[in-house]
């Protein structure tokens, strides 16, 4: 491995830590749920992507209703409950029409909470 390319792997690692663990709101105030969602893990296969989600509550209890991506189908086991200082796993499947795209936002759905957004980054398969 390149110098050159240690350092765009050393970008690209940061970058990815920066916006995989995204608080979707943390403070008080906000007009979105008290929450903190992060992506563990998010595998392309084909034209879907799977996804292993980490929630933690950071507030009063809330109800996940929905998961939505631009153009996607989502699939998940849900609605699911989960309280302030609980981390709750969550599996996801985002199928596509199309190839994925290498980046994308996640919307979740709160109902009268809010909703807020989480980045995906996925891994390709084989690369």
């Amino acid at each position: 491995m390149t110098h050159h390319s240690r350092r765009i792997l050393a970008v690209q690692i940061l970058t990815w830590a920066c916006v995989s663990t995204l608080p979707v709101a943390a403070h008080n105030g906000s007009h979105g749920p008290s929450m903190m969602a992060r992506v563990e893990r998010a595998t392309v296969l084909g034209h879907q992507v799977n996804l292993r989600l980490m929630l933690t509550g950071l507030g009063p209890p809330l109800v996940l209703e929905g998961m939505a991506v631009p153009d996607a189908m989502v699939r998940f086991q849900g609605p699911l409950t989960f309280s302030f200082a609980q981390d709750v796993g969550l599996i996801a499947a985002v199928t596509f029409d199309e190839t994925p795209p290498r980046i994308f936002t996640l919307m979740l759905d709160f109902g009268a909470a809010g909703a807020g957004g989480v980045t995906v980054i996925p891994e390709r398969v084989g690369q």
